[in-house]
């Protein structure tokens, strides 16, 4: 970990410029709304089904990309990747499952109470930070990941900053991958879509791969226990889904 910190501190540290305190403050209050409402964390819970289905159709898409021999970033075994908004690690074992060495998975959260919830070892390469302000050394990544960050960040300047500081620690021909909503629940004023212009205008460039993944939530949540397989038909049809899996290529 120290070859690639940029700033003082060790491991769960925590490193915050708050140069953009609102917006800061806004996401740890609905972080903390999520995780203190018992129905709203059940949605979330691991071991919900609906959950379950959308991690195995995110992995399946992570393995076809990896596997895919297109990629310019080296193999996940010989690969670092930080994970950006990594919450207790829900994808540390996903990511070690596709390759990935344990001790070259790193991890980025806001809310610190998170990191202290995450499982065992999977805590060991986590940093309590601000995306917007890395605490990590140019270059020091083949891959930088997010999973629902963009779309809880509503403010646009903090948006494009999280987007150059994963293209700050990537190195050259590396891949930022982005897992999104492209439709957000409009009565839900926390939330904004990561449409497919976004990409260009955060990342400077269009996605090299973009799959449009998951049924609707609102929908898979009412039929996954019952009709797992009317879910795959809808998924595959795709204009239900309501997400961007992309690959980014960063260029320097």
């Amino acid at each position: 970990m120290p070859d690639i910190l940029d700033k003082p501190g060790g491991l769960c540290y925590n490193y915050f410029p708050m140069d953009h305190n609102g917006e800061i403050n806004r996401i740890k209050a609905e972080y903390n709304r999520r995780d203190s409402d018992a129905r709203l964390s059940g949605l979330y819970d691991r071991l919900n089904p609906a959950v379950i289905h959308i991690r195995h159709e995110i992995e399946r898409h992570l393995a076809h990309f990896f596997n895919g021999g297109k990629r310019t970033a080296g193999a996940p075994g010989e690969s670092k990747l930080i994970d950006i908004g990594c919450g207790g690690g829900a994808f540390f074992n996903m990511f070690a499952q596709l390759g990935f060495k344990p001790e070259s998975l790193f991890g980025a959260e806001l809310s610190y109470e998170r990191i202290k919830a995450a499982a065992g070892g999977v805590r060991g390469g986590m940093t309590n930070a601000d995306a917007a302000s890395l605490p990590f050394r140019d270059s020091c990544f083949d891959y930088a990941s997010q999973f629902t960050v963009f779309s809880s960040v509503i403010d646009k300047g903090l948006r494009t900053k999280i987007a150059s500081e994963m293209k700050r620690v990537v190195k050259n021909g590396g891949y930022i991958i982005s897992y999104d909503m492209l439709h957000t629940n409009p009565f839900n004023a926390n939330l904004a879509p990561l449409k497919y212009a976004h990409f260009t205008e955060l990342f400077g460039a269009r996605p090299e791969a973009c799959y449009r993944i998951v049924l609707n939530p609102i929908i898979l949540r009412r039929l996954i226990e019952r009709f797992g397989l009317v879910c795959d038909i809808f998924s595959s049809i795709k204009v239900l889904n309501s997400f961007y899996l992309a690959f980014i290529r960063v260029e320097k």
